[in-house]
């Protein structure tokens, strides 16, 4: 609910929400040639770091950053999050009369236009500001910002996307500071301040990032990488080992032209392969054996196999599942259903949360332009049910044996309505 003092709210067709919530102060604003005192929001109090509530995660910010930017399962994991949650949306005006609807409606598109920071970037503003707070969510387990408001405080100008990671929260109080530079963390007014944190409770109010969970898990994909490198460059790469029999000593043969004959066919037979073509073939006496060494078929499924492992436990600490993200690792289609039904559940609640944060915006923004009266909320619509044909085809399969229990006399009219959930229509003559 917004704080607001109704008893000092100004009227001018509509309720305007008074100012109050929002800390004064004059200052001069030029407009028309012509200097005007408006209100401006005043910087609030300052906290000391041992004053503040300890964030386990905030030295992690570069972390999360690389992990979601250089290894390809947790992009790919935040790149899917946040697809999945984006889905179609419409924006539904409830309270006021008709033509403060309509109003309303022009207000909040215009808002749209100017709402997200990013002045170059086209289209809607609330999907690009949601998609924003998604990645945020799903990179850091984190989000903040803060509305900037006209001057003369009649609407919202846009919003400023902060650094979350640059926010304190008080003991006890659990008041937002937010720190610009260094650590003067100055107290957020708390109508304008936004701050989201994933999973967050009473004593983690700062919110755990998803990629957090394997924090350890990292180290053993780095190093891994880097013995399948040093593996496959030795011994991943096949190659030929060429044995030459040692040739017998002759009669009356001394050491030295022996020796030397060793050499000169080993020689011999070292230039003849190191000059074959392609299409070329071998020919040598029965003294000559030549086999393939390295690369063998078992190296490879193990650093698959290891590998898979941990693809497996990165993709666990994003909540996700293997065949999400495109990988196959043996799920069956029964199990594949259930676990897009919790999918499905985790979806909608993030989107319940980000949909939330939109709407307190636009409220906001309408509060303050007078049609306090009308309020927005945006409907999310949910992602295309692939169980959605099984359901009907099993509902089609139930209705048809109530019918035919129906049709032996095993059951009533009224009966099978009930079972089925349904009201008797009575036919109009």
């Amino acid at each position: 609910m917004w704080p607001f003092n109704k008893n000092e709210e100004k009227k001018r067709g509509e309720n305007r929400v008074a100012r109050t919530a929002f800390r004064k102060y004059k200052s001069k604003y030029e407009k028309g040639g012509r200097e005007i005192a408006i209100y401006e929001e005043k910087p609030g109090k300052k906290v000391e770091q041992n004053n503040t509530l300890i964030d386990r995660s905030r030295h992690l910010k570069e972390f999360f950053a690389a992990v979601t930017r250089y290894i390809p399962a947790g992009k790919s994991a935040v790149w899917t999050w946040k697809n999945l949650c984006m889905s179609n949306a419409r924006i539904v005006y409830t309270g006021g009369s008709d033509k403060q609807k309509e109003m309303a409606a022009k207000e909040i598109e215009m808002l749209g236009k100017r709402i997200f920071p990013i002045k170059t970037s086209k289209g809607n503003g609330f999907d690009k500001l949601l998609s924003a707070w998604l990645t945020g969510i799903f990179r850091y387990g984190r989000f903040a910002g803060k509305i900037e408001l006209m001057p003369g405080l009649n609407g919202i100008e846009k919003f400023k996307i902060l650094d979350a990671f640059k926010v304190y929260f008080e003991k006890d109080t659990y008041d937002a500071y937010y720190a610009e530079d260094g650590f003067e963390a100055v107290e957020q007014n708390k109508n304008t301040f936004y701050y989201y944190g994933l999973d967050s409770d009473s004593e983690n109010p700062y919110g755990i990032a998803l990629v957090e969970a394997a924090t350890k898990l990292m180290q053993i994909v780095n190093e891994m990488f880097n013995d399948m490198r040093l593996s496959s460059s030795n011994a991943g790469t096949p190659r030929l080992h060429i044995k030459i029999t040692q040739p017998e000593i002759m009669e009356d043969e001394n050491l030295k032209d022996y020796t030397e004959r060793c050499n000169n066919y080993f020689g011999d037979t070292v230039d003849g392969m190191a000059e074959l073509a392609a299409d070329d073939n071998i020919y040598t006496w029965g003294d000559v054996e030549i086999k393939t060494v390295g690369g063998e078929n078992s190296q490879g499924f193990v650093w698959k196999q290891n590998l898979q492992s941990v693809q497996e436990e990165l993709i666990s600490a994003y909540h996700l599942f293997p065949w999400i993200m495109g990988k196959q690792f043996g799920t069956t289609r029964n199990w594949v259903a259930a676990q897009f039904d919790v999918l499905m559940q985790m979806v909608q609640t993030m989107q319940m949360e980000g949909a939330a944060f939109i709407d307190w915006i636009c409220n906001t923004h309408l509060a303050l332009c007078g049609l306090a009266e009308v309020k927005v909320t945006r409907e999310m619509q949910p992602p295309r049910d692939i169980a959605a044909r099984d359901m009907a085809m099993a509902e089609k399969t139930r209705l048809e044996n109530t019918e035919k229990k129906m049709k032996l006399g095993f059951m009533e009219v009224k009966q099978a309505a009930r079972e089925h959930g349904y009201e008797i229509v009575e036919k109009k003559e």
